[in-house]
């Protein structure tokens, strides 16, 4: 069964007539043709609904129908089909995940009596996401579908499964960085990628309006010219240097020596935001929210992005100072291929581990406490002979299990650390869990 973005033009007249009505009579000359069974909400383009269940549940119907009537009554049942899952996710860059069978109730059979064209409509009940359920991330799907017992109908191929899709309030553990400190993600390797995109869940706890530079994210290393060792930027995300005052909202830096480039949407104080840098083939674009901040040419066919310095967030080192400013971020991901804008959108707040092309995803939601080596709190980008200190710290788990632990790299002990539960990560919500006016 495949869920399908059109269906049969021998039908389509009659069905556009069908969702008029709720219990259509035809007669039996008005069709020719064999009949098919189907949905009536999996008719047309629109094969899924996606809403956010209440706490005290909710409910929704979807309605059996056949293309003629019969002179004798059709016995269905509707199930839950996995397959048309699948089918949905391929087509439409989701990972939504299955909904356990505790989360609904719904009467699988159901009639359509001789002489008719529909069935009673089939109550599914819903009930909400647990908190565990919601601080995953994916979005948990019900695909529902109908088939004539005994086969006695063909189904309209594409019109026979619709996907009820109960979308999580995201909540999840946050890190914060403050003060003299930084996070960083190193890789088990080097890599040189052609294309690559980065993204994070992001929510800064004020925009400096003067002139203090901070840095939202950035990936550093050295390479050689002439002998000479040159610091390369695979990328740098700042804020507070693109102009002072409001200006500072404005995303800028450099992205595989594209040149400096400042984003054109302002970044809000206390709100969740999603950044992502896409690298197509050379072709550079930022987005915030899922929009268009700035694109822009590689100033190289590869960029290359350093075991040793991986990517840092908060500070540029540890003799950075965002003072008492709080840099927040969740849901880090690193990859070797290029996002297109939909599947950054579909999945902001979560990814299953094993997706093809994922390099390193940090949740952030959970940390152990442990030891590190980490440079000198002026060391911007760790060489090889870079001296190191083992220093008591924080590790947070690569998901995909591919790369070492994240860490954080604070400047003394007396470095604020805070690791915030329980807060809503929704892109537009503010730290305090209101969507932002």
């Amino acid at each position: 069964m495949k869920i399908k973005a059109f269906y049969l033009s021998t039908v389509a007249a009659i069905v556009t007539g069908l969702v008029s009505c709720d219990n259509a009579e035809l007669k039996y000359d008005d069709v020719t043709g064999p009949g098919r069974l189907f949905l009536n909400e999996a008719v047309g383009t629109a094969k899924s609904v996606s809403f956010v269940i209440p706490d005290d549940g909710s409910v929704y119907t979807v309605t059996p129908r056949i293309s003629k009537p019969l002179g004798r009554d059709l016995k269905l049942t509707v199930y839950v089909d996995e397959k048309a899952l699948d089918e949905y996710n391929k087509q439409n860059n989701t990972s939504y995940t299955l909904l356990p069978n505790t989360n609904y109730e719904f009467e699988s059979s159901a009639v359509i009596p001789a002489g008719k064209v529909v069935s009673n409509p089939v109550t599914i009940t819903l009930h909400p996401l647990t908190t565990e359920q919601n601080k995953t991330g994916f979005v948990h799907a019900l695909p529902i579908a109908v088939k004539a017992e005994g086969d006695a109908m063909q189904v309209l191929e594409g019109a026979d499964a619709f996907v009820l899709a109960a979308t999580p309030v995201p909540y999840s553990n946050v890190v914060e960085i403050t003060g003299n400190s930084y996070l960083q993600t190193r890789f088990a390797e080097d890599y040189k990628l052609s294309s690559w995109t980065f993204e994070t869940l992001f929510n800064p706890s004020q925009i400096y309006t003067g002139n203090t530079t901070t840095w939202l994210a950035s990936a550093i290393g050295y390479y050689e010219q002439g002998g000479t060792k040159i610091i390369q930027d695979g990328f740098m995300l700042r804020l507070g240097d693109s102009g002072g005052g409001t200006k500072n909202s404005l995303i800028n830096g450099m992205v595989s020596r594209s040149g400096k480039q400042i984003s054109s949407i302002p970044l809000q104080s206390n709100i969740w935001h999603h950044i992502a840098i896409v690298c197509d083939e050379g072709d550079i674009t930022l987005y915030v929210n899922g929009n268009v901040g700035y694109t822009a040419k590689s100033g190289y066919t590869a960029t290359q992005f350093y075991a040793l310095n991986g990517i840092r967030f908060g500070n540029e080192s540890a003799s950075g100072n965002l003072g008492s400013l709080r840099y927040r971020y969740c849901q880090v991901r690193f990859w070797s291929v290029a996002r297109s804008v939909e599947e950054l959108n579909n999945n902001r707040y979560a990814v299953p581990a094993d997706t093809p092309g994922l390099l390193g995803y940090w949740k952030l939601n959970e940390y152990t406490e442990g030891k590190a080596m980490v440079p000198g709190s002026t060391v911007k980008c760790i060489e090889e002979d870079t001296p190191m200190t083992e220093t008591e710290t924080y590790l947070f788990k690569d998901a995909t299990g591919k790369q070492p632990d994240a860490l954080i790299h604070r400047a003394s002990a007396n470095t604020p650390y805070i690791f915030t539960p329980d807060k809503r990560i929704e892109v537009g919500y503010t730290w305090d869990g209101v969507l932002a006016q």
